[in-house]
């Protein structure tokens, strides 16, 4: 199944559970996300989420710009800590924006093909 088949999934299932009177932070919890995300997909009808959806795979990621040097360090250390690509981005890029560890993690598990919370 691809990943645009399993979004739509976890939709619908937060309106069922929803309509079953599960409450925002129950349904957050069975499915593993944040309770405002199940908050705002609540407040989304289908072509809602769907144009929401689109926009997401066509936005342009704040790393993109570093993709090659994440994946060659990955490659060579598959181990890496988000802190520590992190510090070489700003060690190798003079001008790398000011973004968080988290942000460093979740492009680098994009980049490995890695699922994320």
């Amino acid at each position: 199944m691809n990943e645009y088949f399993n979004k739509l999934i976890m939709y619908h299932e937060i309106h069922k559970l929803s309509r079953n009177d599960w409450s925002k932070s129950r349904i957050a919890s069975f499915l593993v996300i944040n309770r405002r995300a199940v908050n705002k997909y609540l407040q989304m009808d289908q072509d809602q989420y769907i144009e929401y959806l689109d926009k997401q795979k066509t936005r342009k990621k704040e790393l993109q710009d570093y993709e090659a040097f994440v994946k060659i360090k990955l490659e060579k250390y598959p181990d890496t800590s988000s802190a520590q690509m992190h510090d070489w981005l700003k060690e190798h890029y003079e001008y790398f924006p000011n973004v968080s560890e988290k942000t460093v993690f979740n492009f680098a598990m994009d980049k490995a093909g890695t699922q994320h919370p």
